[in-house]
């Protein structure tokens, strides 16, 4: 179980990035919801609508990472809504994505209870 963490920071630390010179960044998200994720939404902190779809690909499995592009408009505190392959949609408030790239999502689904960790 050990190595398998160890392989997993290691590929998040492989495919993270930081700003980009045109405004925009990465950030790589791991799926530790425990669901698969079809769409993945990014918006500053607070905003009244959600940004475009940030995900490239058709799905995220759980356990998964994916590098998504964020444009010039989110801050470093932004919103995360996430919608799942069953099409339930949940959210992170106020993530602080300037201190890390790279972010483990969670999900009890059972709870209603969604947090995340800066990896």
């Amino acid at each position: 179980m050990r190595s398998v963490f160890v392989a997993i920071v290691a590929s998040v630390a492989a495919v993270t990035t930081t700003a980009l010179a045109d405004g925009k960044r990465d950030m790589t998200v791991l799926n530790r919801t425990g669901s698969d994720i079809a769409e993945i939404y990014v918006s500053p902190a607070g905003a009244a609508r959600w940004n475009d779809n940030v995900m490239d690909q058709e799905m995220l499995q759980d356990g998964d990472l994916v590098s998504v592009h964020l444009s010039e408009d989110n801050a470093c505190v932004a919103d995360v809504m996430v919608v799942f392959d069953d099409e339930e949609a949940v959210e992170w408030s106020g993530l602080d994505l300037c201190q890390a790239s790279s972010v483990a999502l969670r999900h009890d689904r059972s709870a209603r209870r969604t947090w995340a960790e800066h990896l």
